[in-house]
């Protein structure tokens, strides 16, 4: 195995790793606590669902955090297989995706409507994000991390 192959198996390795703590954070581990009442994201997609509410920051993107773990466990097959450079930009675009969530989620906290709600929560020493939320998060990041790493020359 050469320098170049082994350095294309870190990276399908790295976009394996991210993708399955994105899948962990999303589907098992709570995207939020509320004073003790917990859900995971499928569990907060099941009741938008059901009830039809929608249009909040960030919310209607959550699905995008999904796609961005089977993108990322497709390109760390793909990867492993012989996918090379091209399968380590795909899982970084998968976890480019997965940000966009995130970034909604910053900037519609950050909007004028949603600052009371924002600070009586703060004051009251409420966080809202699960640790699913953020092993997610780190997920993203991981796969869009593993494309930056240097290849190894001979």
């Amino acid at each position: 195995m050469n320098n170049q192959s082994s350095s294309s198996s870190t990276n399908a390795f790295i976009s394996l790793i991210s993708a399955v703590a994105i899948g962990l954070g999303f589907a098992v581990m709570p995207w939020f606590d509320v004073l003790g009442l917990s859900g995971t994201a499928i569990e907060i997609l099941q009741l938008l669902g059901q009830t039809g509410a929608s249009g909040q920051a960030g919310i209607d993107a959550i699905p995008l955090v999904g796609v961005a773990g089977v993108i990322g466990a497709i390109a760390g097959v793909w990867g492993l297989s012989g996918g090379g450079r091209t399968a380590s930009l795909v899982a970084a675009a998968g976890g480019a995706l997965g940000l966009i969530y995130y970034i909604l989620l910053l900037i519609g906290s950050m909007s004028s409507q949603s600052q009371p709600m924002n600070q009586m929560m703060g004051s009251l020493g409420i966080d809202v994000t699960g640790v699913g939320f953020w092993v997610a998060l780190l997920g993203c990041i991981g796969l869009i991390a593993q494309v930056l790493m240097p290849s190894q020359s001979s």
